[in-house]
């Protein structure tokens, strides 16, 4: 008969996300990597139920991280690029002669 709780321990969530330590990191961590319904715990490390990390991880529910789009499709975003950088980032042309070609 197995004795684990519903619920992930502090312990074992530190050992699954070794060298994060802090609980800010690790529940950013959890929440950029699929686990959308994560709840805080009074000290800061995140609370989440075993059959939910056990689902996720196993691909059973999906995660905001799946995308709706064939991956042939998706294309960064140049305008947002733009946008953020100006024109600081300049294209640089090599010059090179045929000579060098050979």
């Amino acid at each position: 008969m197995s004795n684990q709780t519903p619920l992930l321990t502090e312990e074992e969530i530190l050992l699954i996300m070794h060298p994060l330590t802090q609980s800010a990191a690790i529940l950013r961590w959890f929440k950029q990597n699929g686990f959308v319904d994560v709840k805080k715990r009074p000290n800061g490390m995140p609370l989440i139920s075993r059959s939910y990390f056990d689902a996720i991880t196993t691909s059973g529910i999906p995660s905001n991280l799946s995308s709706t789009k064939p991956l042939s499709r998706i294309q960064p975003n140049f305008e947002a690029l733009r946008e953020r950088y100006g024109n600081r980032a300049k294209a640089r042309l090599i010059k090179c002669s045929s000579s060098d070609l050979i």
